[in-house]
């Protein structure tokens, strides 16, 4: 182990080094070297403080690769952030003032969406979801029913300045992945054992002596919704199919096991059947756990990766 002195004595023969490299090596070379490194950046800073929207700043980019963000390691480059902030920004042009929001709520939006195609590409490639370029032509062949090809292509370029392959890659493309991807996350058993949880942790709550409606009101509560789960007087006749046949189950005073519906993992007790001349009422009570969605899905993807954002950063971070 080095002692404080001669970690000095080791820096000090570093520098040495250096200077001594220096002295030997042609004066011209250091100058072109030293030149280079100042123009790199004067670029750098020209390119981060100027106005995306200058000429100068686009040329540079368009050249040199300069990052906006980067996603768990991918980069957004500048090239492409700033395509989207001139598309967004000609689109504005045909719109009142007052419907323009500031340019720095226009970057981070920019930009909130360019993570966010980059997260559900991410998630795809893990779960082995593959563009359907099918449903992209589909998707293509349904905007194109409603006028012609022509007409479609004259107001992406009025509107956006895009050509057809350009809008493919921007939006249907990532709109269709997107739809994939939340088509799987509907049935997938991944990333839907959280909120499978949450509904298996109630159930167990209940059924060790918690009141229904005590966990029902604290479980919507979290979630920014009010109600206790009393369903009132319900007509079976008016209950679901799919549903009565769980509840019929149920014994008054009990409650039923985590059932899973389209849209969510549900929970019924039945407090009081009554008989009446229009057929039998059911006093319910019921507690519904939704499903996760793609959004919670990028969201907490997002929240687990290393982002860095250098430009369209305000939003964010508010």
């Amino acid at each position: 182990m080095n002692n404080p002195k001669q970690e000095d004595l080791q820096e000090i023969k570093k520098q040495k080094a250096f200077f001594v490299f220096l002295a030997k090596t042609p004066v011209r070379i250091v100058l072109i070297v030293l030149v280079l490194l100042a123009f790199i950046l004067g670029l750098t800073f020209a390119v981060y403080t100027k106005p995306i929207s200058s000429p100068f700043v686009q040329r540079i980019v368009n050249i040199l690769p300069y990052p906006a963000a980067f996603v768990n390691g991918q980069a957004i480059w500048m090239s492409d952030f700033i395509k989207e902030y001139e598309a967004i920004t000609q689109y504005f042009g045909t719109l009142d003032d007052s419907e323009i929001p500031s340019d720095e709520v226009v970057k981070a939006t920019i930009m909130d969406t360019l993570v966010n195609k980059i997260a559900v590409q991410h998630l795809a490639n893990q779960y082995g979801v593959v563009l359907d370029e099918s449903r992209v032509d589909e998707e293509l062949a349904s905007l194109l029913s409603t006028t012609t090809e022509e007409e479609f292509l004259a107001q992406l370029e009025e509107m956006f300045g895009w050509n057809l392959d350009e809008f493919k890659d921007r939006v249907l493309q990532p709109l269709v992945l997107a739809e994939q991807m939340s088509e799987f996350v509907e049935t997938s058993e991944d990333l839907q054992a959280g909120q499978k949880e949450k509904a298996e942790a109630a159930y167990t709550r209940i059924i060790n002596g918690e009141v229904f409606s005590d966990v029902a009101t604290e479980i919507y509560s979290a979630s920014g919704f009010e109600g206790d789960g009393d369903l009132g007087l319900v007509n079976t006749s008016d209950i679901p199919e799919e549903w009565m046949e769980v509840i019929n189950a149920v014994e008054v005073g009990s409650v039923s096991p985590v059932t899973e519906f389209p849209g969510g993992y549900y929970l019924f007790s039945v407090v009081e059947r009554t008989e009446t001349e229009d057929g039998e009422q059911i006093h319910l009570y019921g507690l519904m756990i939704p499903q996760a969605t793609l959004t919670e899905a990028v969201t907490h993807y997002i929240d687990s990766i290393k982002e860095w954002r250098i430009v369209g950063k305000e939003q964010a971070e508010e």
